[in-house]
């Protein structure tokens, strides 16, 4: 997961009442239930387990700028519910979290403990895992288990060299998450044949989260090339965590802005890494890092070749915005640079633009639509930068 590192917490002695105690003894009302804000799951957990010492004075000692271990555990949940499909139907729930290093661990898997009382399922028994190259333990050995709460088995590898052992035990994950698994930038790492690859294989839905929607098109946009089966979304994730930095330096942190689910391959995925596709999606991602930097102008992916009105030669024409300033025309399949509704350019690259039209018919989402317009965008860089 490629975030910063979690903030420290401060911890305090807990009570030796277990986390099952903690779970048969509260009401079985959902926590998430109308939750807007994941500052409302927080809060309805300090308020409704002031009876649980142990959970209430982690709970206490955590204020807003350093709840990130909750934040997964809260979104984890919060998919569980939004699809029933992905919610084991036994008394026991078992979940994988791939790529796990800090703020998708959970104080080691303690908190995810706590899923029954998200869930409003007192009697469910849940079985962490946390598997990654990176994983380091939260604590570092220097704190002990004050929260009295169970941790998870953590598995210091890939999840390919995981699942290679995991595959052959009895009772596999029911569900398997990643939280910013970067796969735009590890690619090779996660898409290799015996990686990722093998354990979708399995057919266990496998949940995504990514910073925000573009970050979780283009994730699925990846799985999809390489033969996964979207079920659901990509879609936003009402309980993401917008968290700004205190100083001006640093960029802003988020998490969990948007999620999509994968179960299996097709039966015909490719048998090596779709290479072009890395690149497209990386080209892509750089094309609209410089209209935000360069410009100030935030584009989605939805709004690569949308209709507006320009201003060409004196006469309103509805025309198709690219990204930034490039528009085409499609009734005289031309493109030209325009700025604050005005033409600013006579027609450039007439030979490019003809096949505009025709390459626009045959894309199918808005992410290959939004793909062909950086590379569009691509050609106009040299002129868009004088």
């Amino acid at each position: 997961m490629n975030t910063p590192d979690c903030p420290s917490l401060k911890v305090v002695a807990a009570s030796s009442d277990s986390a099952s105690d903690h779970t048969k003894t509260h009401h079985p009302q959902s926590l998430l239930k109308d939750a807007v804000d994941w500052r409302h799951v927080v809060d309805r957990f300090r308020a409704d387990c002031t009876n649980s010492i142990g959970v209430d004075n982690l709970l206490h000692e955590l204020a807003d700028g350093n709840v990130f271990p909750f934040l997964a555990p809260i979104c984890a949940a919060w998919a569980l519910t939004e699809d029933a499909s992905l919610m084991t139907k036994s008394d026991k729930l078992r979940i994988a979290v791939l790529g796990a290093e800090s703020r998708d661990t959970g104080l080691d898997g303690r908190i995810y403990s706590l899923l029954p009382l998200l869930l409003a399922k007192p009697n469910l028994v849940v079985e962490v895992e946390l598997v990654g190259p990176n994983l380091k333990k939260t604590h570092q050995g220097k704190i002990s288990n004050t929260f009295d709460l169970p941790t998870a088995k953590l598995h210091k590898t890939t999840c390919g060299a995981w699942w290679k052992k995991r595959q052959r035990e009895a009772h596999l994950p029911d569900i398997l998450i990643a939280f910013h698994p970067g796969l735009e930038e590890h690619m090779d790492e996660w898409m290799a044949k015996r990686e990722l690859p093998s354990v979708l294989a399995s057919g266990i839905p496998f949940v995504v989260f990514s910073f925000d929607l573009d970050e979780a098109e283009r994730d699925a946009g990846i799985l999809i090339a390489h033969g996964a089966r979207v079920v659901s979304g990509p879609r936003k994730c009402p309980l993401r965590a917008n968290l700004y930095s205190n100083t001006l330096t640093s960029p802003p942190i988020s998490f969990a802005g948007a999620t999509f689910c994968v179960a299996g391959l097709e039966p015909q995925q490719p048998n090596q890494l779709q290479t072009h596709v890395a690149k497209d999606i990386e080209a892509l991602a750089m094309t609209l890092a410089y209209t935000m930097k360069e410009k100030g102008i935030a584009e989605r992916h939805s709004d690569a070749f949308r209709s507006c009105y320009i201003s060409r030669c004196g006469e309103l024409v509805q025309a198709m915005h690219v990204f930034d300033y490039v528009y085409f025309d499609p009734q005289s399949k031309e493109l030209f640079l325009a700025r604050d509704g005005q033409e600013k350019t006579s027609p450039l690259t007439p030979a490019l633009a003809q096949d505009v039209a025709a390459n626009l018919a045959s894309l199918k989402t808005a992410l290959e639509r939004a793909i062909y317009a950086a590379e569009i965008y691509s050609w106009f860089e040299p002129c868009l930068s004088r």
